[in-house]
C-alpha cells in the first residue's frame, strides 16, 4: 500500500484544502445567514437544513485537515478493552 500522506508535499496539499474547506463554509454559513434573515418565519427549510449539513461538514473537515495535515491518517493503538475479541 502506498502511504501517500507521508511525503511532505502531500501535508502541504492536505492543509491547503482544508484552508479552502474552511473558505468554503464561511460562504455557505454567509448564505445561511442570508437566507435565515430573509425570511422571518421560525421554520427552516429542507433548502437550509441541508446548506446547514454542508456548512457544518466542510468546517469540520477543513479544521481537521488544517490542523491535523498528514497526521491526518496515522496509525493509533487502542486498549484492550476495545479491541474485537475473535
Amino acid at each position: 500500500m502506498i502511504r501517500w500522506h507521508e511525503y511532505r508535499g502531500a501535508d502541504l496539499v492536505l492543509r491547503v484544502f482544508g484552508v479552502l474547506m474552511l473558505a468554503g463554509a464561511w460562504m455557505l454559513g454567509a448564505w445561511l445567514t442570508a437566507l435565515i434573515t430573509a425570511r422571518p418565519t421560525a421554520d427552516g427549510s429542507p433548502m437550509e437544513f441541508l446548506i446547514g449539513l454542508t456548512t457544518f461538514g466542510a468546517a469540520s473537515l477543513g479544521a481537521a485537515s488544517l490542523v491535523l495535515g498528514g497526521h491526518l491518517f496515522d496509525s493509533v493503538s487502542i486498549s484492550d478493552r476495545w479491541k474485537p475479541r475473535i
